[in-house]
């Protein structure tokens, strides 16, 4: 029954449907049809749209967390930059000694402390800007603050401060959380940099810069980029705060200086970054609204930034067209309601046309467009349509363009980045960057300025457009602080931006750059100090927003940077290039053993290596010089050799005289009324050796402004080495020279020693003449056995007998008589080649200790490695059981043992052993004398003092370090037996000694360079400082405070001749009595 039901009512319905009209029957048909894909459309463009907008929010999120962590590390890099150069101060080493040594109730104690604390204020304070919420000295080993600027935290330790907490010999920054002095329930940056003071072992103290409360508060407010200041309200529309490692969340809540730290935090961020250091998530935060969130976070410090923004502000824009698109659907349904009756046959075309178009719509195809041919509903609902497309389509691109815009920022300040990195040459990194910035940012011009030496101008060193490489050929610069927008950016350290360049005084008009139109100049800083600007022209007025600032800011300190880092890198290439040929020289005259290669090679190679026109050497023979040597450039006539000239003539004869380098022009000639200047200059240095010159070598330059100080003592270093591988080829000549005469000293010493053993035979000759005479074979001597003999012979002197007895007379063959004196031959051979194999072998050892020394001596520029190294092999290879090593102090008084071998000679260097130059020892003779000290027995040598701890020595040998006139220190070389250093021993050493002090004034020379170098900063530190006054009394006030801080002065004065002006410094309490 129930299937009859079915059937009936189908019928019914169907029979219902043929009675309508074509128009009902189609609108019914077609409405499913045009509203169910225009639904879809409008649900996938909409979801679609909020797909992009997240993306594209996802991605400007990501960035910006990155530029925080990137402005939190650049914020990090200035404190640990102020804190390095701090504690170079040596007014704060000098009060922190005091402190190490003084007890805390002292005077001394208390006036260190008010010393340091002077101090460390004005390492918190940079030019008015503070760095630190305080700054302290602190002891690494238990976390004691022995000075703070904040006088509370004196005398108390943090655990953070200890050395299981922080690295004490590094320069870093760490974050802690609840530190019970500095920042109880909170966060605290602490940056830490080792200070070394006299008295101090390595790490003991630290410098330490606090930032807390305010400080960081400061920090989180610069980083809220989503914050927005609207006159004197701010709009607050997402957030940026910080989480540290394990459920730490620390923020700045709504109108707070301080941040705020809440731990016991279940943050979703710390469940993500197991996977992945960067990233996106969604949540809902503490008010309960659903955010999208941006993290970066960073291992080192176990703490993260991040991002957040509500998803509310992500899409409000897609939301604001939620109900136009319904409106529009609204409509079409209307239209097509009405005309779908009307227009049958003509409405099927299009709906099929618009829905193929909304499926493209749908996959994402935006530049679909309806045909817009008719003027009926569905020409109305086609132009909606495309509208609403059209709407759609510029949502995403604005997106797309701002996205694009951002990303082209900051790809081009990454380049600068990456090319500061990689560009050495300071040209090319400038040129790079200043076409980036125009081809990137679309501007007219770009350039960069650097000052000039005397910092009192700006020159234009690189530009983009044509004008401004016209600029750089003149040489175009402008006066710093008095012209141009340039001008002002490098005389006050502030950005200058002129929006129209008509309407701003400060504007320089150039002719070059007619078509500017808007102007901005970025000053480019190098820490402390203002190296140039970075000025940027557009054609078009109003051409800089608030992005653009800050992007070319970012370049422009990358720039500094990158610049300072190139100067550095120049010096130090300079230097490793002047040290280079100098090992290239060394290592060349090292090759050569015969003395007359030996000259002709040493003077071919510093002409070679060093560039140098022309290469003399002369040495001594009488009472003349003599030319020995000479090389020459090619195409140049070069000296003569063997002529002799007398002392008083030429360089030579004067650096021989002197015994010091001479430097003169050569070939000043006088002409009509005036003296011509040659190009070329010529210096003399003397080759020295045991204290007297026994030639010179001179070189000619092409500079006719002379070689400077430090090329000079190059060529004295040269000098050294010359002269002791001079030294030794002629040692070796006359060792070649006096071969026949060791020979036959060998002769004799065999021969002694054959009838020391001859001897011993004799004392024992019972059973050798029983045997020899037959007792043992009493036949044979009964029955007048016949003897046969053959010597023994070693460098033609006989030391033996080698005997046979026959048991018959009449036995012997002449055979047998040849075999016998082969064998005799045999026995003298065997002998003699044990004995010589022996003495060949100490003197190998002794040679290649000789050349391991001398290539230590051309490769290391540490003395303490150096002389370590060196009394370690002496005594490894030589057997001696104590080898020490002794310099003189600067005031030449003191000999202050360095190096030494075994337990004894650590004990000593532990206990700071030192002799008096001249005192009564052999060291003191060494020293005061320059000449070298044997004590062959120190039982019976008068000058000899026992120490406690080598009281089983025997013989003491001492050599001088002699480098020119001066004698810098001492080798001392001791041993258990007596006798034990030969003549062979003593010349070896002393060629070890000359190379080893070489050595140690190259080492020394190297050191003094690098403090030349710090000396120099210190000054260039020292004028910005007073250059940072605007008037005469100011600057002479900062003057007298600023070097008397340098110096560790108690006082400094300044006084001015033909004015009554004094102006003095000197410390606080000096300066209330």
């Amino acid at each position: 029954m129930m299937g009859t039901i079915s059937k009936s009512l189908s019928q019914r319905v169907r029979e219902l449907f043929s009675k309508m009209s074509l128009g009902v029957r189609l609108t019914s048909i077609l409405l499913p049809l045009v509203l169910i894909p225009m639904l879809v459309l409008a649900a996938v463009s909409y979801f679609r749209a909020r797909d992009l907008l997240r993306q594209q929010a996802a991605s400007q999120m990501t960035s910006a967390a990155q530029a925080q962590v990137q402005v939190l590390q650049e914020w990090t890099d200035i404190n640990e930059q102020r804190l390095q150069l701090g504690s170079q101060r040596s007014a704060l080493r000098e009060a922190a000694s005091e402190l190490l040594r003084r007890p805390a109730s002292s005077s001394s104690y208390r006036a260190a402390q008010t010393s340091a604390r002077t101090e460390l204020e004005d390492i918190r304070i940079r030019q008015g800007q503070v760095l630190f919420s305080g700054v302290l000295l602190a002891r690494s080993s238990d976390g004691t603050i022995l000075v703070s600027t904040n006088p509370d935290w004196e005398d108390q330790a943090s655990p953070f401060l200890k050395a299981d907490a922080i690295d004490p010999i590094s320069l870093a920054t760490y974050p802690f959380y609840n530190d019970p002095l500095f920042a109880p329930g909170n966060l605290v940056l602490i940056s830490s940099a080792p200070l070394r003071a006299s008295g101090a072992q390595e790490g003991e103290l630290l410098l330490i810069g606090v930032n807390r409360d305010t400080r960081l508060g400061t920090l989180l407010e610069e980083m809220q980029i989503f914050w927005e200041q609207r006159g004197i309200y701010r709009v607050e529309r997402g957030r940026t705060f910080v989480l540290l490692a394990p459920d730490i969340v620390i923020e700045l809540p709504r109108y707070a200086t301080e941040p705020e730290a809440v731990s016991g935090q279940s943050h979703p961020v710390f469940a993500s970054i197991g996977d992945t250091t960067s990233g996106t998530v969604e949540y809902t935060n503490k008010e309960g609204d659903l955010v999208l969130a941006a993290y970066e976070w960073i291992p080192d410090w176990d703490l993260g930034i991040v991002t957040e923004l509500p998803q509310s502000d992500i899409f409000a824009e897609a939301n604001a067209l939620a109900p136009t698109t319904i409106s529009l659907l609204l409509g079409a349904i209307a239209l097509v309601a009405i005309v779908v009756p009307l227009a049958t046959s003509r409405a099927i075309s299009p709906l099929a046309s618009l829905t193929e178009l909304a499926q493209n719509f749908s996959m994402g195809d935006l530049s679909a467009r309806v045909t817009e041919t008719r003027g009926d509903e569905i020409g109305q609902l086609s132009r909606t349509f495309n509208q609403m497309a059209e709407d759609l389509s510029d949502l995403y691109r604005s997106l797309e363009k701002r996205v694009e815009d951002r990303t082209r920022q900051i790809r081009t300040a990454s380049e600068v980045a990456r090319d500061a990195v990689a560009i050495r040459d300071v040209e090319s990194l400038l040129n790079e960057t200043v076409n980036l910035i125009t081809s990137r940012f679309g501007f007219y011009h770009a350039g960069v300025f650097l000052l000039d030496r005397e910092r009192e101008n700006a020159v234009m060193r690189a530009a983009s457009s044509e004008g401004g490489k016209r600029m750089i050929a003149r040489g175009f610069n402008l006066s710093v602080g008095k012209v141009g927008i340039v001008g002002y950016a490098t005389g006050t350290g502030k950005p200058r931006i002129a929006l129209d360049v008509g309407e701003d005084q400060v504007h320089f008009a150039n002719p070059d750059l007619p078509e500017t139109r808007s102007e901005m100049a970025l000053p480019l800083w190098a820490g402390d100090q203002i190296i140039g600007a970075l000025d940027v022209q557009s054609k078009d007025p109003n051409a800089f927003d608030e992005e653009d600032i800050l992007v070319l800011q970012t370049m422009a300190d990358q720039l500094a940077i990158a610049i300072e880092n190139a100067r550095l890198i120049g010096e130090l290439t300079e230097l490793s290039a002047q040290n280079r040929r100098v090992i290239d020289v060394f290592t060349s005259i090292s090759e050569q053993t015969d003395y007359d290669s030996l000259l002709t090679k040493a003077g071919e190679s510093i002409r070679e290596i060093f560039g140098f026109k022309r290469v003399v050497i002369g040495l001594v023979e009488g009472n003349e010089i003599v030319v020995r040597s000479a090389s020459a450039a090619e195409g140049i006539q070069p000296t003569p050799t063997g002529i002799p000239v007398s002392f008083e003539r030429g360089p030579l004869g004067r650096a021989v005289l002197t015994m010091k380098p001479v430097s003169v022009l050569s070939g000043d000639s006088p002409g009509a009324g005036q003296t011509t200047r040659s190009a070329s200059t010529t210096v003399a240095v003397p080759l020295i050796s045991r204290g007297a010159a026994f030639g010179a070598f001179a070189v000619e330059s092409a500079d006719i402004e002379g070689l400077d100080s430090r090329d000079i003592e190059i060529l004295e270093l040269i000098a050294n080495q010359v002269s002791v591988a001079l030294e030794s080829a002629r040692l070796f000549e006359e060792t070649q020279l006096s071969f026949e005469q060791i020979d036959s000293l060998y002769r004799r010493q065999t021969a002694d020693s054959w009838e020391e053993l001859l001897q011993l035979i004799e004392d024992d000759k019972q059973e050798t003449f029983a045997e020899y005479t037959g007792s043992r074979y009493p036949d044979a001597v009964r029955d007048g056995g016949d003897p046969l003999d053959a010597p023994i012979s070693v460098r033609g002197e006989i030391v033996g007998n080698l005997g046979l007895l026959a048991e018959r007379p009449g036995e012997w063959t002449e055979d047998d008589r040849e075999i016998l004196e082969a064998v005799a031959d045999e026995v003298a051979n065997a002998l003699e080649q044990m004995r010589l194999l022996e003495e060949v072998q100490r003197r190998a050892a002794q040679l290649q200790t000789a050349a391991e020394v001398a290539r230590d001596a051309t490769g290391l520029l540490d003395t303490e490695t150096l002389l370590n190294r060196v009394v370690r092999l002496i005594s490894d290879r030589f057997g001696y059981p104590h080898v020490a090593a002794f310099l003189l102090d600067e005031t030449q008084k003191i000999a202050e043992l360095k190096a030494a071998t075994g337990e004894a000679g650590e004990q000593m260097l532990s206990a700071g052993y030192q002799l008096l130059a001249g005192s009564k020892t052999i060291i003191g003779f060494v020293v005061a004398n320059g000449e070298y000290y044997l004590a062959s027995d120190v039982n019976q040598d008068e000058l000899h003092q026992p120490h406690p701890l080598l009281t089983n020595m025997r013989s003491q040998l001492s050599i001088p370090f002699i480098v020119g006139e001066q004698v810098i220190g001492a080798l001392d070389v001791q041993h258990t037996n007596a006798n034990a250093f030969s003549s062979d021993d003593i010349a070896v050493l002393q060629i070890l000694t000359d190379q080893l002090a070489v050595a140690v004034q190259n080492a020394r020379l190297f050191q003094e360079t690098l403090r030349r170098v710090d000396r120099e900063q210190t000054v260039l530190e020292l004028t910005d400082v007073i250059r940072s006054s605007d008037d005469v009394e100011g600057m002479l006030q900062i003057a007298v405070r600023e070097m008397r801080r340098v110096f560790g002065a108690e006082r400094s004065r300044i006084r001015l001749l033909d004015q009554s002006i004094t102006m003095t410094s000197q410390p606080p309490n000096d300066q209330q009595q």
